[in-house]
């Protein structure tokens, strides 16, 4: 029993064949109860839970081993292209996706909780999703390829989450290619399960699925690129527009960004919102599609600009934010116009705070249509992807490989030998396209992804980052 902020409790010996019990007494409303095992100094197991003082029964602590990818339990159907969020004290919420081999979309969505587990984490559904309207006139739930992002900026909706655009069809294949993309932006309230739809006046400006959308610092919301189909053809919406929390809102920003799709964006805090590369149909098929170095800043006033370019042409790369000012980039293709496969890249640049590019490194596989996130010790994760690309086409080749990147001398560290033919360094599951969320307390959640068949795999893990014995 202690009555300062935090109290360090060493269990030196163990109870039962296979469990630690600890009991407490506490005058908080909740604890927050962290367990770590070491060795010789080395955080080697870790686990949390909140635990709620009027609640009587034993809690379940999850542990894991930090540095590495934990396995869960599959997901019932594979999904690629949903929403996937972090919403805080180890909870992560899957909105919608393209569903096993019938690339039809969800209606639901789900919720994964790692803290106060009795058996290993799943998702389960929650909720549905917002009702929306297609260009026929048809009222519908189910959307994959839809944006989701959590609002994290201080404010009377911080927490929520707002989900836009998605369609109800994959825009790979054979099928249509966005066809009865919704035009929708609604914020789901987390707490009490309740979403608010924006009206048709203040909704996008167009229908679009594939968008991406990207918090700036002011806890607006940009999107950016996308497609759409009507009668038969495809759009890309060149306008560049943003989510505005104050009049709950999407106004359309002063200058356009181009008609774009695969690109990829990153925040520049005080900047505003980076956008970089992607490709655009060039020809008579879709998959005629040639890629670009363009990059343009989104400002916190609204205002597209150009930005220094990127050194080649780049469609499929992931890119993020180191925190200081600095973005790193890594991995893409660069489709040429000729509708035939091409192979992924390797190259990791970094942006400077002046908008100017330069190479860092290399990857340990080149990859594209990969995942990416921020790791606490400012490293950055990259998971999943695929070997080559075609747009419009489901990947052929995907990758399980997860590797480490050291933004500061560029070196990789890669999670097994990380051979493009190794499925033992990393992932459960060869997934191009994994969904990814970072929760800054427990780690990294990668979900889903497309297997080289066009059929949406069921891997959900966990990366938990090293920690330091405190």
């Amino acid at each position: 029993v202690g009555t300062a902020e935090s109290d360090r409790v060493l269990l030196s010996e163990q109870v039962g064949e296979d469990s630690l019990v600890f009991e407490f007494a506490t005058q908080a409303e909740s604890l927050l109860v962290e367990v770590e095992g070491t060795r010789d100094g080395e955080v080697v197991a870790f686990g949390r839970v909140r635990v709620d003082a009027a609640v009587s029964e034993p809690q379940t602590v999850l542990i894991v081993e930090p540095g590495s990818v934990a396995w869960f339990p599959l997901l019932a159907d594979g999904v690629w292209g949903g929403g996937l969020v972090a919403a805080g004290d180890g909870v992560f919420l899957l909105f919608g996706g393209f569903e096993g081999d019938r690339n039809s979309a969800a209606e639901s969505y789900r919720s994964l909780g790692l803290e106060g587990v009795i058996d290993l984490p799943e998702f389960s559904e929650v909720g549905e999703l917002p009702e929306y309207t297609d260009e026929s006139g048809q009222a519908r739930r189910d959307r994959g390829l839809l944006s989701a992002t959590r609002l994290s900026v201080a404010g009377e909706d911080q927490g929520d989450v707002l989900v836009a655009g998605g369609c109800p069809v994959a825009p790979f294949g054979e099928s249509s290619r966005g066809q009865g993309a919704s035009f929708d932006v609604s914020r789901l309230d987390v707490e009490n399960g309740s979403w608010a739809t924006l009206d048709a006046r203040t909704a996008l400006d167009a229908a679009t699925c594939a968008l991406m959308a990207t918090e700036n610092a002011v806890g607006d919301v940009v999107l950016v690129g996308g497609l759409s189909e009507s009668r038969g053809v495809v759009l890309l919406p060149t306008a560049v527009q943003t989510y505005e929390r104050t009049g709950r809102e999407v106004t359309v920003a002063s200058g356009e960004l181009g008609g774009v799709v695969d690109l990829a964006t990153s925040s520049l805090g005080a900047d505003g919102v980076l956008a970089c590369g992607g490709w655009n149909v060039t020809g008579a098929y879709v998959t005629q599609a040639e890629a670009t170095d363009a990059c343009f800043t989104v400002s916190l006033a609204g205002v597209v600009e150009a930005s220094g370019p990127l050194p080649r042409p780049r469609a499929g790369m992931a890119m993020v934010s180191l925190g200081d000012g600095r973005v790193l980039a890594a991995g893409g293709a660069e489709p040429d116009g000729s509708g035939e496969p091409v192979p992924a890249r390797d190259e990791i640049w970094i942006r400077d705070e002046a908008g100017n590019w330069s190479p860092l490194g290399t990857l340990a596989v080149a990859r594209t249509g990969h995942g990416i996130a921020a790791l606490p010790d400012g490293t950055v994760l990259l998971a999943g992807g695929t070997q080559s690309m075609v747009p419009f086409a489901y990947p052929e080749d995907p990758l399980s490989c997860v590797e480490i990147v050291d933004p500061t001398s560029g070196n990789t560290a890669s999670l097994g030998d990380c051979d493009a033919s190794d499925d033992s360094a990393g992932l459960v599951q060869r997934s191009g396209r994994p969904m990814v969320a970072v929760d800054p307390d427990w780690g990294v959640l990668i979900v889903g992804g497309l297997s080289g068949s066009g059929v949406a795999t069921s891997g959900v893990q966990l990366y938990v980052p090293p920690r330091d014995a405190r």
